[in-house]
């Protein structure tokens, strides 16, 4: 019998095919039953932490303003937006995190508008959920908005 036409039967593809396995067994063992990997965040909140991280703001406005500010609570200014159109808007800014507390004041003027409108900011930092928080009101409307995330122990 010719060794081309021992590897030509079925058996013998089959026997390669199972060696072959067999070679990548131990490798994708490794690999497919490796621990997770777990990302550690950017920002780490503990205890006594008063950190900052990079967010998106998303700003969605449901009538037109002639300003928006939105600003650290004793007046540190991180959005300052004037004749802002109906619709939504991402705006890059640093937030500052207190025990995973961020406290935003958001204030609006809609100008002549005699209905009630309301304007929804969404904060996305880095590593965190995304919280969303609104105000409503006719003319000029300003609240401080409360942002907070759980921080876990170790």
């Amino acid at each position: 019998m010719k060794i081309s036409r021992l590897f030509a039967s079925p058996l013998a593809g089959t026997a390669a095919v199972m060696a072959g396995l067999a070679v990548l067994a131990v490798p994708l063992h490794r690999l497919t039953s490796a621990p997770p990997v777990v990302a550690t965040p950017a920002v780490e909140i503990t205890d006594g932490c008063v950190s900052t991280t990079h967010a998106v703001l998303r700003l969605k406005l449901l009538a037109p303003a002639r300003k928006v500010t939105v600003g650290l609570p004793g007046g540190v200014p991180l959005l300052d937006l004037t004749n802002i159109q109906t619709g939504v808007s991402e705006h890059d800014v640093d937030l500052v995190l207190d025990h995973g507390v961020c406290e935003l004041e958001l204030s609006v003027d809609f100008g002549d508008a005699a209905m009630e409108t309301a304007v929804f900011l969404t904060t996305m930092p880095d590593d965190l959920e995304e919280k969303t928080l609104f105000i409503t009101g006719t003319g000029r409307a300003r609240d401080i908005l409360h942002f907070e995330w759980p921080h876990h122990h170790d």
